[in-house]
């Protein structure tokens, strides 16, 4: 009798959230696709959770759902290494032109 385990649905929403992130996918990539806890970790750490000790499947599970809700929220947010730059002014220049128009009337 054939047995067949199927990925828990938040394991499936996740992995299709991943495809949001590029830098998270670039990590995700340097992992052997057999590696799933390995990259689950990598998941955490883009997410900045720490994880440390062993996890029992529902455990993995409850991170995995944390992840996702993580990785939701910073949807559109550019990692910092993609982050436009500015050029900051020393301290005696002018600094209106760094700041929303509205905010210069007092």
């Amino acid at each position: 009798m054939a047995y067949h385990e199927y990925f828990p649905e938040v394991y499936i929403a996740l992995n299709k959230e991943v495809l949001n992130h590029p830098t998270l996918m670039e990590r995700l990539a340097k992992h052997p696709e057999a590696e799933f806890e390995i990259k689950l970790a990598e998941v955490a750490a883009y997410c900045l959770i720490a994880v440390d000790g062993e996890f029992f499947p529902k455990d993995l599970e409850k991170l995995a759902e944390l992840c996702l809700t993580k990785l939701q929220k910073l949807k559109g947010v550019r990692p910092l290494d993609q982050a436009p730059r500015i050029q900051v002014p020393a301290s005696n220049e002018d600094w209106s032109n760094l700041l929303p128009p509205d905010s210069t009337k007092q």
